[in-house]
């Protein structure tokens, strides 16, 4: 299985535990532990900052998961009563932010 796809099944197992009422936010963490040495350092960092951020704003910018389909989206969200398409990084360097749109590339 190509990194990418390991990384999208698992994203999706993960959320998919979050919004499980017998499960949610404990279970979520606990999983995504136990699948730190298949994601690997970077994908592991990257998709716990995501879900991190998931957690604590989820109510505040109305955030709906998205797919992957290489548009710089991990969730589209609410913010000043404005649809916004939200990209979650731990590192600036691999993103090409020229590609990306105005309020995406805001750092505030």
């Amino acid at each position: 299985m190509h990194p990418a796809e390991n990384f999208n099944r698992i994203r999706r197992i993960l959320y998919s535990t979050f919004h499980n009422p017998a499960k949610g936010k404990s279970a979520t963490l606990e999983y995504l532990d136990g699948y730190r040495k298949s994601l690997g350092p970077a994908s592991y960092i990257g998709l716990k900052a995501e879900i991190n951020f998931y957690m604590k704003h989820q109510k505040k910018f109305d955030l709906v998961v998205a797919a992957d389909v290489a548009d710089h989206t991990d969730f589209n969200g609410i913010i000043d009563k404005k649809s916004c398409r939200i990209d979650v990084t731990t590192n600036l360097k691999y993103k090409e932010l020229k590609t990306y749109e105005p309020l995406q590339k805001s750092l505030d």
